[in-house]
């Protein structure tokens, strides 16, 4: 009945709790209008408030829900403000959600959209800079895959990584169980990376601890070459073995006195070393 009255003479879709009229209902009620106000971090506050105004009074129609292109864009500010806020931890899956409603919204509506739409691109939202102390780490447990080739490191393997567990990383990365992953993966796609925020905060932590990426094309080509092959008899086979180019006999024999031109292996050390560097 209160809600009716105040969204009859405000035209309010929700309760505003800076609005004049609901202060003043409250005083007289005696309770406090801002006891379980929204509390943002200090760099997103002044957006954040002015989407809680948007979210207040936009009038979205009945057809503002599920699928519709109104609907994702009301859910979509609804999971940026989650993302704001100060005693929320917000995780990678937080992001992956917001992006999959982000793609399908109505863009017209929104204030602000230049701004909202860079931070949504980049991975800002996840920076835990501003939080709450003791906020707790997301619930969910994040986990991607990726595809280490054989190198000098190893005889190629699917390497399983997961976050926020242990000792860990504002972003969840946890050096104590990946620290020493290193060799020649498998670059992701442009698509994977932009979908899964996990997924580039893994690549970009690998990265700057020496991993060598190669995009498909150049991975294929690596795998058909002497390289691949010669790391492969040297570890006695490999799980990638359908992917890898079978040595002849006399090219073992020659590897025994003679290792061939091996030219992502330098590239490696070179990496490695200017990352230790």
């Amino acid at each position: 009945m209160v809600r009716q009255a105040l969204t009859g003479r405000t035209e309010l879709r929700e309760l505003d709790r800076v609005h004049p009229v609901l202060m003043r209902l409250c005083e007289v009620m005696g309770l406090d209008p801002q006891a379980a106000r929204p509390r943002f971090r200090a760099r997103f506050k002044d957006l954040a408030e002015e989407l809680l105004r948007w979210r207040c009074t936009m009038k979205l129609g009945t057809d503002a829900f599920w699928e519709s292109p109104r609907g994702k864009t009301k859910q979509a500010v609804s999971m940026a403000l989650e993302m704001m806020r100060a005693d929320i931890h917000p995780g990678p899956g937080h992001l992956d959600r917001l992006r999959g409603c982000w793609d399908g919204m109505d863009r017209s509506l929104l204030p602000r959209v230049e701004e909202l739409d860079r931070l949504v691109n980049s991975d800002e939202l996840l920076d835990t800079d501003g939080l709450d102390a003791g906020v707790v780490r997301p619930r969910e447990i994040p986990v991607t895959g990726l595809t280490f080739l054989p190198s000098r490191h190893g005889s190629g393997y699917t390497a399983t990584v997961s976050g926020y567990w242990g000792q860990h990383e504002p972003d969840g990365w946890v050096p104590e169980g990946y620290g020493d992953l290193c060799g020649i993966a498998i670059e992701p796609d442009r698509k994977a990376l932009a979908e899964h925020a996990w997924l580039r905060a893994v690549v970009r932590r690998l990265r700057g601890q020496g991993v060598l990426f190669l995009f498909m094309a150049k991975a294929r080509a690596y795998l058909a070459g002497n390289e691949a092959a010669y790391w492969t008899w040297r570890a006695g086979g490999t799980p990638l073995s359908m992917f890898v180019r079978r040595a002849a006999p006399w090219q073992h024999l020659l590897w025994r006195v003679r290792p061939p031109a091996l030219p992502r292996d330098r590239e490696l050390d070179a990496l490695r070393r200017g990352t230790a560097g």
